[in-house]
Parts: structure tokens; sequence; C-alpha cells
């Protein structure tokens, strides 16, 4: 549950400007007082996404375990096989692409 909690936001790292094109709606905007809450509405909607488990899962991995799970893969394709892999391949020519 602290994960999550540490990733949200709080209202003071939430960046919000308003703008009105009207006068009235600049009025309203400050006394109605919008922009905090407005910020306090998107925090909550943020801490209730990433608290939902599929979210967890997608940010909270071991990243060493899925590692170590796809080394045998990963190694069978990138590591030499026997003393043949070892041995330095020629430089071509020409080009493969610029053949005829």
């Amino acid at each position: 549950m602290a994960s999550e909690l540490q990733m949200a936001p709080v209202e003071d790292q939430v960046a919000l400007t308003l703008q009105s094109d009207t006068r009235r709606g600049a009025v309203l905007q400050e006394v109605a007082r919008l922009e905090p809450e407005l910020k306090r509405f998107l925090v909550k909607v943020v801490r209730t996404e990433l608290s939902k488990p599929y979210v967890r899962r997608a940010t909270d991995f071991d990243m060493a375990e899925l590692i170590d799970d796809a080394w045998p893969g990963i190694s069978a394709v990138i590591l030499p096989r026997g003393p043949e892999d070892r041995v330095a391949l020629p430089e071509p020519t020409s080009p493969r692409h610029v053949e005829s």
C-alpha cells in the first residue's frame, strides 16, 4: 500500500493553470476556488488509478527476477554455442545490398 502512495502526487506537486476568456469567468474561478478543488480531484483520481491491482503490477516488479527468468532464452541467442562461434568471420569485401 505504501508504494502506490509514494508514487501518487500531492496537491503541491500538481501544476494547474485555469484561464478564462471573460472577466466573469475569471471572477467565478476565484470565488468558487476552482483551481484548488480541481487539484484535489486530480490527486484523488491519480491515487485511485495507481492503487488498482493491474497498475501496481505494472509499476512494482522485481527487475532482477524478470532478467533471471528470461536469461536462459537470452543466453541461448547471444552467447557462443561452441568453438566455431568464437572464430571471427572475415570482413566482407562489399556490402550485400550493393551486389548485383
